[in-house]
């Protein structure tokens, strides 16, 4: 199942082919459900829940007579009661809940690295590649550049398409937010790194969906 609509997607594309036609810069968009299955958290929880359940159950029902933790019948309880507490707390949305909201930062800021380099960006040859990246299980966004870009452009400028682009997204409107931000990057560096009749298309005009 697509992250975003067929329609979606191609608008995305072709705000891409547009933003190149005027620059030598390449332009990368992704998106990814989650960046993580960030399993750590809830099976850390339902263990501890499992391992006590049975002593608060006999605290809070003291007329359980005979019952003690040493019975072996406890072992099972407590293996179920890890069993389904992993089972509902394992979902992508509730185990990214859980997750300290640092951690979450910190995975999807790397995770979008690694697309940035397996992905081609930093062998352009002008260093001049730019990715624009989305998680949306984290709330994360990313707007990646190389060198090149950040020795012409000015710091004000890129805060502006990287404060817009996230605003958007906050709002919900992915595709709006890159077709929105590819408008702006591509007028940005068409002036630092203007297109040439000859130039080369390193990296694919497309949209990356990221399971």
């Amino acid at each position: 199942m697509t992250i975003l609509s067929p329609a979606q997607r191609q608008r995305i594309e072709a705000a891409i082919r547009t933003a190149e036609s005027g620059t030598s810069a390449e332009f990368l968009c992704a998106v990814a459900r989650s960046t993580d299955t960030y399993f750590t958290v809830p099976l850390i929880l339902s263990a501890v829940v499992g391992v006590t359940a049975p002593a608060v159950a006999l605290h809070l029902a003291p007329g359980w007579t005979g019952v003690t933790l040493s019975d072996p019948g406890v072992a099972i309880v407590q293996l179920l009661v890890f069993a389904l507490v992993a089972l509902a707390t394992t979902r992508p949305r509730i185990a990214a809940w859980l997750t300290p909201r640092a951690v979450l930062q910190r995975r999807a800021a790397r995770f979008a690295a690694a697309v940035f380099l397996e992905r081609g960006l930093a062998g352009v040859e002008a260093r001049n590649g730019v990715l624009l990246f989305v998680s949306l299980a984290e709330h994360h966004v990313e707007v990646i550049a190389d060198r090149g870009v950040f020795a012409v452009v000015d710091p004000a400028q890129w805060m502006g398409v990287v404060e817009g682009f996230t605003a958007q997204v906050a709002r919900g409107d992915v595709a709006e937010a890159y077709v929105a931000a590819l408008e702006r990057l591509g007028a940005i560096l068409a002036a630092a790194f203007p297109r040439a009749p000859d130039d080369a298309n390193e990296i694919p005009d497309r949209l990356l969906e990221l399971d």
